[in-house]
């Protein structure tokens, strides 16, 4: 099967996928891991739809028999929700116009990251393109769900081998659906692997490859 994966970097579903015989192929604008096979910036090509260029379907990312999108959660997240909330420790340092500012850009910012995730789920319906998003739980992605009755399974990642706790949402679409993965209780130990590239510090959550097996080997397809 031949397999893109959006934002992921660190290479570790790639890795799982290409031992179980797939085509796998990691896509982002940032190759901080060294593990980007192709680098385009995914946001772009999204923009462009957006604005009516509907050519962009016809995108390397878009010619795929399914696609995994580690979609950046950073204004999804339950921390932009305490920004926007007004209750964001860091506001008492920052004078009111400055608060208020700085809260109609976070929330700028949270609408174009939705419409561009609406884009991707649009393009991949309209191209019959299995799709799976990932994307930690949270309260906007929550309402984001049952706002758009779209199919989920939510995982907490150190009950089926990672070492994480993390509450894991996976948006299905196009006929994907995740079977109930293995029971593998792991011990709490990971934690935010920092690394430094040209951009800044790229902070990720690295995932234990125990998971990503247990969750890979569980993903049906049915066609139609």
């Amino acid at each position: 099967m031949n397999i893109n994966l959006l934002f992921e970097q660190s290479g570790t579903f790639k890795h799982v996928l290409r031992e179980m015989g797939n085509d796998a192929k990691d896509i982002d604008i940032s190759n901080a891991y060294n593990e980007t096979d192709i680098l385009i910036d995914i946001f772009v090509i999204l923009d462009r739809y957006i604005s009516g260029d509907t050519d962009v379907v016809k995108s390397e990312i878009f010619t795929s028999d399914l696609i995994i999108a580690f979609f950046p959660c950073t204004y999804f997240s339950q921390y932009n929700d305490l920004m926007l909330s007004g209750k964001w420790y860091n506001y008492r340092f920052m004078t009111d116009n400055e608060k208020s500012m700085y809260m109609f850009n976070r929330k700028a910012m949270q609408i174009l990251y939705t419409y561009r995730l609406n884009a991707l789920i649009e393009i991949c319906r309209d191209k019959k393109i299995p799709l799976i998003i990932e994307n930690p739980v949270s309260t906007y992605m929550t309402k984001f769900i049952k706002n758009n009755n779209i199919n989920y399974v939510k995982h907490v990642r150190n009950k089926y081998g990672d070492n994480m706790y993390k509450p894991t949402y996976y948006l299905l679409f196009n006929g994907v659906y995740i079977e109930n993965l293995d029971l593998i209780e792991t011990p709490i130990t990971r934690v935010v692997e920092k690394i430094k590239d040209k951009n800044g510090n790229a902070n990720r959550s690295l995932i234990s490859k125990d998971y990503v097996r247990n969750f890979c080997k569980h993903i049906k397809i049915i066609k139609g």
